[in-house]
Order: structure tokens, then C-alpha cells, then sequence
């Protein structure tokens, strides 16, 4: 039904084991003649990288790719960073995906590899443009960048692997060569720091140290970048100068910097993300606290009571009539904080929904950890 007969399509590895990719014949015909293209293409030597594939088995492994984007050409931004030997490289090319913007600089990615492009004037570009970008190859304290940069946007496709940062993985060993990625980290404790104005910065804020710690205790620096727009300076700044220590925040879609170590780059408002519900539950000393405020997304609706999360954290709303809510709805609730047996609940409640984005990480239990 494809117009192509199965046929195995040999690689190997940079260490030489052998892979063998095959090609589905009853996948969908337009599909198909795109991916025949791609293989047809080939010469022998040329570099790729198969993405989102499934994994199929016929007396043993073999790679079965169902669209002709799964099949993707020798990632550049790998190869460019693997060619710098201590000195600067002129004339080197990426092409990647735009992850980032800030300012005259941006962020590009392909797959699990990214670099900046540091102070390109007037480039135009914005998150999710692709691009092929020409320049100097040059590395700051660990940072790899392309600077002295001319750039065009391209008609192909990246795949763009996120990074999640933990209390295990945050270590310069293991994210070596991981910088400029975008990334997430959850549940980081504020500890201490503000941004700090700065009329000589595009920003109108220079460049300040905010110290958070994770859970376990590993200390985490996140930078704001002096040179992203005022308007998002000004909100970010009301974010980070409101924390109070103890908070719990996560930070999303942020890029991992690198000052002769991992720290996090701090570019728009929309990363910083507040847990308003950690907050008020680390509050509770043994006695009610009324007009505490949390947000989040309902997640169970038993008649007048509801479950509000926000990430790892939640609450229950008890007892709160003709609240109107459904599965899914993103709220703020005020009322008055309670625990009864270990559960956490806020009573007399009111709520107001409200347009924000929130996640709510399943819990999953097991024989050790249900205790």
C-alpha cells in the first residue's frame, strides 16, 4: 500500500556496530515517497540522526521509521563543538531551531546539542524559527558561542530535546558539553539575591546571582541576562525581588548557562514559576491560617470539594458549593488553611478561575515508597 517493498537500509555506529533500519510497506504512500527520497539521498559516509522511530525486532533489533522527519541530517551544532581544539574557528556553520531570544543573542538547538549566538544585531529571529547561522566558533569559561554571526531561516525540521535538571544530575561532570540546552528544574528553594537596576544595561538591570538550593540541599545559581527586553526585565524582576526565602519555584524553559560550572539563565517572566501551594502548605505550624491564596489546576471534583495541584504539590478544597469547576480549570483559591489527620484542605474557600499554565506530575506508587 506504500508503493515500496520492506528493504534494509545498513548503518553503523561512529564505533562501527552495525544497525539495521527498514522501511514499513504498508506505511502511508505520500509518507513514504518522502522517505525513499531521503534514503535515496544517502551516500555512503553521510552522517544522520534517526528521531522518534520505533524500535522494531525481527530475531533481534532493528530501527523502523514511519515518517521521512524521523531520518535527520548530521547534527551541526554536534559537530562544530567537537571540532573546537582551544582556539577560535572561523567560518564555522550550524543549523538548529531557536530555543531562546535575548536581546541581539538567541539560542539554537538540535537534538540534545546547543550553542549561542552572541550579539548578531538586528537578527529578526524569534523561538521556534529555524535557521542556519554562519560565524566564529568560540568558547567563554565553558560557554560555547558563535559570535561575529550572519544568519538565514531555513525550511527544515529539529528535534528539540528538553533537559531536566536534578538534585542527582546537576554536576559539572555530567552536564559537561550540556550547556546552552533548554531545560526545566522543579521545586527549587529561594535562598537569597535580586535584580538589581542598571540604566547602562539594555535591560535596565545588570546581571545579579539568584541563589535557590534543590530539596537535598544542592546549591543552584540562576543569572538574569542583562540584555533581554525592559518590559520582560521589569516583570522578571517583580518576581524574583517578591521571593521570600523558603519559597518553592521552578524554573521552565530556561537555558542552562555555564560559567566555568552549570548555572541557569534567566531570559522572560513566563520561567519563573512560583508554587503558591508548597508555599502555603510549608506555612502551617499547627493552628488554622485564614486568607491564604493558592493556584493551580483542578485535578478531582467530588461534588463540592476539589483537588487543586501545582507540579509535585496539592490541596484539597473542601466543602466550597456551586464552585462550578471541572477537571482541568486553572485556579486561584483563597480561604482558610486547615489540617485534619495529616490532610492538607482549605476551607471556606472562594475561587476565580484564571488564564495560566500549570502541571501536575503524577505521583506514582510503589511497594517502597508507599509508607
Amino acid at each position: 500500500t506504500s508503493g515500496y517493498k520492506a528493504c534494509n537500509i545498513k548503518f553503523k555506529t561512529a564505533d562501527g556496530t552495525e544497525v539495521t533500519v527498514r522501511n514499513d510497506a504498508y506505511m502511508d504512500a505520500t509518507e513514504a515517497q518522502a522517505l525513499a527520497a531521503k534514503f535515496a539521498a544517502l551516500t555512503a559516509g553521510d552522517i544522520v540522526s534517526i528521531v522518534d522511530a520505533n524500535l522494531g525486532w525481527y530475531n533481534g533489533p532493528q530501527i523502523c521509521p514511519s515518517a521521512a522527519s524521523q531520518i535527520q541530517g548530521e547534527n551541526t551544532i554536534k559537530t562544530v563543538r567537537s571540532s573546537y581544539a582551544g582556539s577560535d574557528i572561523e567560518n564555522v556553520t550550524v543549523k538548529g531551531v531557536v530555543t531562546n531570544v535575548a536581546g541581539n543573542s538567541y539560542y539554537v538547538q538540535d537534538g540534545y546539542y546547543a550553542i549561542m549566538i552572541y550579539n548578531q544585531k538586528d537578527h529578526g529571529h524569534v523561538v521556534g524559527d529555524s535557521v542556519s547561522v554562519t560565524g566564529t566558533l568560540t568558547v567563554y569559561n565553558g560557554l560555547y558561542e558563535i559570535k561575529n554571526a550572519s544568519s538565514e531561516k531555513i525550511e527544515e525540521e529539529f528535534a528539540v530535546k528538553g533537559l531536566e535538571l536534578t538534585s542527582a544530575n546537576y554536576d559539572k561532570e555530567l552536564l559537561a558539553g550540556k550547556d546552552n540546552m533548554i531545560c526545566n528544574f522543579e521545586n527549587l528553594v529561594y535562598v537569597s539575591g535580586t535584580m538589581q537596576e542598571d540604566s547602562s544595561k539594555a535591560s535596565g538591570y545588570k546581571a545579579s546571582n539568584i541563589v535557590f538550593e534543590t530539596l537535598s540541599g544542592v546549591s543552584v545559581t540562576a543569572r538574569n541576562d542583562a540584555y533581554i527586553n525592559a518590559e520582560d526585565a521589569a516583570k522578571l524582576a517583580e518576581i524574583i525581588n517578591g521571593l521570600k526565602a523558603g519559597d518553592i519555584v521552578s524554573l521552565r524553559g530556561v537555558a542552562l548557562g555555564w560559567y566555568n560550572g552549570p548555572q541557569i539563565t534567566l531570559l522572560k517572566p513566563s520561567e519563573v514559576h512560583v508554587n503558591t501551594i508548597a508555599k502555603v502548605r510549608a506555612s502551617y505550624a499547627g493552628s488554622d491560617i485564614e486568607n491564604v491564596t493558592i493556584e493551580g489546576v483542578v485535578t478531582g471534583v467530588l461534588g463540592n470539594t476539589y483537588y487543586v495541584q501545582d507540579g509535585d504539590y496539592a490541596i484539597m478544597i473542601y466543602n466550597q458549593k456551586d464552585h462550578g469547576l471541572v477537571l482541568g480549570d486553572t485556579v486561584s483559591v483563597t480561604g482558610l488553611l486547615t489540617v485534619y489527620n495529616g490532610l492538607y484542605e482549605i476551607k471556606n474557600a472562594s475561587c476565580t478561575k484564571i488564564e495560566k499554565e500549570f502541571s501536575a506530575n503524577w505521583l506514582v506508587l510503589t511497594s517502597e515508597n508507599y509508607d
